[in-house]
C-alpha cells in the first residue's frame, strides 16, 4: 500500500491561486473576445452602431482590464474574484439559454401555444438558409424604405430602388403559423411571370403597400389572387412599407410600360404614419415636385436588379456570418429592449401633422390623376380601414377626421373610391375577424389579432374589391388625355 501524504495548507493554497489566475486570464481573454465579437457583429464600424452595442463593446474591454487587474491582487481576494466569476458566468450562460427559448424569441409562438396555433419558432435568417440550402435562389424581403437614408448608387448618382431581386424566391413574414413566400417576376414584384409583356393589354395595376403586396397570407390567398380571378391579367406593384409619395413614384416608373386600363390605389391607414418617414426623403419629394422626374427604373432595370441583387447577397452574406454568433437570446433581449425604447421616444402625431398628410394627400391624387390619365388609364381608389381598434382616443379621433378629408378630396378630383368598411361589416359581426388568429378564442384574447389582414380578411376585401371594380367598368369610358403631358425623364 502506498502511503499518501495530505496536502498541506499552503499547497492548497497555492494550486487555488494558480487556478484563480488561471480564472482570471480566461475571462480577461474572453471579454476581449467578446468586444471583437461585437465589432465584427457590426463590421468594424462603431460610428453608426446603437448605443446598446458601444456599451457592449466597452464593456468587454473594461472588463478584461478589471480581470488582468485583478490578478495583482492578494492570493485570497483573487481566489474569490475567480469563484464570483464562475458563479457569474453560470448565470449568464443560464439567463440566455431561458431568453433564447422560442417562447421568449418570439410573441407570437408564445401566444400561438395559448391559442391552439403552431407557429415556425425559428428566426427568419434560417429559413433563407433552408432555401438557401436546397439550390433555391432566395433573399429576405426588404423594404424600399432600408435605403431611404442610404440609397444605393448608380452612374455616381443616388438611388432609390423599389423591388426586390428578380425571379427569385422571398422570405416574407410569419404572422400566423407558417413562413410565407413570394415569388418575384422578372422585375422584382409579386407577380405570375408575362405580365410585363408590353404587347397584351392589362386589366388592372394595383399600388398600395404590405396589403397590397400581399403579407402574411400564403399563394393563392392574397388580395390580388382574388382580384385576378375577375381580372387575369392584373399585375401587383404594392410594396411593404410605402406611404402615397413611393407608391406615386412607382407609378411614374412602371406605369408607361404597363399601361393598364385601370391603376387602383389600395390605401391602408397606416399610410397616414408612413408618410412621416417619406415627406422628407430628397428623391421621393422629387417625383412630386417635378411632374417630369424619373430614375429610369424601368430603362435601366438590368442595371437596377444587378445593384439590389449585391444588396440582398451582402445582407445575406452578413447573416452567414453571424448565423454563429453566442448569446442569442441576451442578444435579441437587447435589440428588442433598444428598439421598444426607440418607439417609445418617437413623436407624437398632432392636429397639425395630420392636416399636412391631409394637404400632402391631395397634391399626390392630383399628380396621381394626371399621371393616370396621361398613360391612358382610369384611376380607382380602395379604402382600407385598420380593424383593430386603437386605445388611443386622440388617435381615433384624428383617423377618423383625416379618413373624412381623403374622401372629400377623392369626391372633389372625382376619383371613384370604395371604403371597404361596409363590404366586411355586411358579412361579419366583429370585423376584427379580418385580423384574427385563432377562431376558437375571442379577438379579445392576448396575441389573436394579427397586424395584416387574414386569409379571411383577404378573400372578403379581394373579392368586394374585385365586385366593385366589375360594377364601375360600365362607367370608365375612354380616358380624356390631359392637354398637358409631362415628358417623364428615363
Amino acid at each position: 500500500m502506498t502511503d499518501r501524504t495530505p496536502a498541506s495548507r499552503p499547497e492548497i493554497s497555492a494550486t487555488l491561486d494558480r487556478a484563480g489566475k488561471g480564472i482570471l486570464v480566461l475571462f480577461g481573454l474572453a471579454s476581449v473576445a467578446g468586444s471583437f465579437a461585437v465589432l465584427y457583429y457590426l463590421d468594424f464600424s462603431l460610428g453608426a452602431a446603437p448605443a446598446v452595442h458601444k456599451l457592449l463593446f466597452a464593456g468587454g474591454l473594461v472588463a478584461a482590464a478589471v480581470m488582468f487587474g485583478a490578478l495583482r491582487l492578494k492570493p485570497d481576494t483573487r481566489v474569490g474574484v475567480s469563484v464570483s466569476l464562475i458563479i457569474l458566468a453560470a448565470g449568464v450562460f443560464g439567463i440566455d439559454a431561458y431568453l433564447s427559448k422560442p417562447e421568449q424569441i418570439s410573441p407570437a409562438y408564445r401566444h400561438g401555444k395559448e391559442l391552439g396555433v403552431t407557429f415556425d419558432a425559428r428566426e427568419m435568417k434560417d429559413v433563407l438558409f433552408e432555401q438557401l440550402a436546397a439550390g433555391r435562389r432566395a433573399h429576405l424581403m426588404l423594404l424600399p424604405a432600408d435605403h431611404y437614408t442610404m440609397p444605393l448608387r448608380l452612374a455616381g448618382k443616388p438611388l432609390l430602388p423599389f423591388t426586390n431581386p428578380p425571379r427569385t424566391l422571398g422570405v416574407l413574414c410569419n404572422e400566423n403559423g407558417p413562413y410565407v413566400f413570394i415569388d418575384t417576376d422578372e422585375v422584382g414584384f409579386n407577380n405570375p411571370p408575362g405580365l410585363w409583356d408590353a404587347k397584351a393589354p392589362l386589366d388592372l395595376a394595383l399600388i398600395g403597400d404590405s396589403f397590397t403586396e400581399g403579407w402574411c397570407a400564403p399563394r393563392g390567398t392574397r388580395l390580388a389572387d382574388h382580384i385576378r380571378r375577375a381580372f387575369p391579367r392584373t399585375v401587383n406593384l404594392g410594396r411593404g412599407g410605402l406611404g402615397m409619395h413611393g407608391e406615386l413614384a412607382i407609378l411614374r416608373e412602371y406605369l408607361s410600360h404597363l399601361r393598364p386600363h385601370t391603376v387602383v390605389w389600395v390605401f391602408f391607414e397606416n399610410d397616414i404614419w408612413n408618410f412621416d418617414s417619406e415627406r422628407n426623403q430628397p428623391l421621393l419629394k422629387r417625383y412630386l415636385e417635378s411632374p417630369d422626374f424619373s430614375q429610369g427604373l424601368f430603362a435601366h432595370r438590368q442595371e437596377v436588379n444587378k445593384l439590389v441583387e449585391a444588396y440582398q447577397d451582402g445582407i445575406t452574406a452578413t447573416l452567414k456570418q453571424r448565423r454563429n454568433l453566442p448569446f442569442l437570446g441576451i442578444r435579441h433581449f437587447l435589440n428588442t429592449w433598444q428598439l421598444r425604447n426607440a418607439e417609445g421616444r418617437s413623436r407624437t402625431y398632432d392636429d397639425g401633422y395630420y392636416r399636412e398628410f391631409s394637404a400632402a394627400f391631395a397634391k399626390v391624387m392630383t399628380a396621381a390623376k394626371t399621371l393616370t390619365a396621361c398613360s391612358g388609364a382610369n384611376l380607382a381608389f380602395v379604402y382600407l380601414p385598420d380593424f383593430i381598434p386603437s386605445t388611443d382616443a386622440d388617435k381615433a379621433r384624428r383617423v377618423g377626421a383625416t379618413k373624412a378629408r381623403v374622401l372629400a378630396t377623392l369626391d372633389k378630383l372625382a376619383i371613384p373610391a370604395l371604403d371597404v368598411t361596409g363590404i366586411v361589416g355586411a358579412q361579419l359581426a366583429d370585423p376584427r375577424d379580418v385580423h384574427r388568429l385563432s377562431s376558437d378564442h375571442p379577438a379579445s384574447a392576448e396575441g389573436n389579432l394579427a397586424r395584416h389582414y387574414n386569409v379571411l380578411g383577404h378573400r372578403i376585401v379581394g373579392t368586394g374589391i374585385a365586385d366593385w371594380l366589375s360594377a364601375q367598368q360600365k362607367d370608365f369610358g375612354p380616358v380624356a388625355r390631359p392637354d398637358h403631358c409631362p415628358t417623364v425623364a428615363s
